[in-house]
């Protein structure tokens, strides 16, 4: 709700509200700000959800170093329908996107 308030006298920005409002509400209405669910999340933000999740796990973060492909794929395919629309995440999984991103940060490792 922050963010969207920041961005409020943004004219160009004004698209990505929301998202901004909606990428950490819950597929199954456990999240916020609102608990909206499903279908009713918007579908941007509900794309956002799953990227941010998966940047987040495949990058090093101070208190942990980034997950193996792998168990990025196991904690989408374990929080899909919970956290994540499911059908976003079998295109991640099934697609070869997170080989492709995957690899973006092997390259930039090595």
């Amino acid at each position: 709700m922050i963010g969207a308030k920041i961005i409020t006298s943004v004219d160009f920005l004004q698209d990505m509200k929301p998202i901004i409002l909606c990428h950490h509400e819950r597929f199954d209405g456990s999240g916020f700000p609102d608990g909206i669910k499903g279908s009713a999340i918007p579908l941007s933000a509900r794309i956002v959800a799953v990227a941010d999740a998966v940047d987040a796990m495949l990058c090093d973060r101070p208190y942990r170093p980034a997950m193996a492909l792998d168990h990025v794929k196991e904690e989408l395919t374990l929080m899909a329908g919970k956290q994540f629309d499911p059908e976003i995440v079998s295109v991640v999984i099934n697609s070869g996107l997170l080989e492709c991103y995957s690899g973006i940060f092997d390259f930039q490792h090595s």
